[in-house]
């Protein structure tokens, strides 16, 4: 019988083992922390990195409460997940080109579109 600490060793154990390859920690556990904002993140989405805070607080300083902002490349959302939790008035929208990205930053809420860059907006 198998108890629940080899249960957790081995858990524990193929986890270090994952980070040991490289695998991003976010990739891991499925998150990261971004501006404060929990963010979701899935194997193989770009994982949100600290230096771009700077850019997602001065996009947040620069946004009307009632303004659109658009995330290009968004990833996992991060950049519009802080525009939305601070301007909640604005409309924001995002886009990237691989469907993994897309599919990680609608289940984190934003309204994300396939494709690339500008074309598969809406047009409004």
């Amino acid at each position: 019988m198998v108890s629940a600490a080899d249960i957790a060793a081995r858990l524990l154990h193929s986890l270090v083992q994952r980070r040991l390859t490289g695998e991003p920690l976010a990739w891991i556990t499925g998150t990261v922390e971004f501006c404060g904002v929990k963010v979701r993140v899935d194997p193989g989405v770009y994982v949100p990195r600290w230096q771009s805070e700077l850019l997602a607080r001065r996009a947040v300083e620069r946004l009307p409460a009632d303004g659109t902002a658009i995330d290009l490349c968004t990833g996992a959302g991060a950049i519009a997940m802080t525009l939305g939790a601070n301007r909640p008035g604005a409309r924001v929208v995002a886009s990237d080109l691989d469907d993994r990205a897309v599919a990680c930053a609608r289940a984190n809420g934003v309204d994300a579109y396939q494709g690339d860059l500008f074309a598969p907006l809406p047009s409004d």
